[in-house]
């Protein structure tokens, strides 16, 4: 099995700054594992679901790291 890492791509963030309340309403569910556990991950992220649709489906799965706050998301 070939193994990926998403910083190879050279996929970047899009993104701009909105002003308003938040609405959630579609969202994003992940596997990942951390520390040999695997767990899921659900998310708004506009960021993280605009990158992961650039991904080709042949370079699933995938290493990356998840940086961000509570604000704001990415993949590197």
């Amino acid at each position: 099995m070939n193994k990926f890492n998403f910083k190879d791509f050279a996929i970047k963030p899009k993104g701009s700054a909105f002003v308003g309340d938040k609405i959630k309403a579609n969202y994003l569910k992940l596997q990942i594992e951390k520390a040999g556990d695997k767990r899921v991950v659900f998310t708004g992220s506009k960021v993280l679901t605009d990158q992961i649709e650039q991904v080709p489906r042949e370079k699933f799965p995938f290493e990356t790291t998840i940086t961000g706050d509570n604000e704001r998301y990415e993949f590197t």
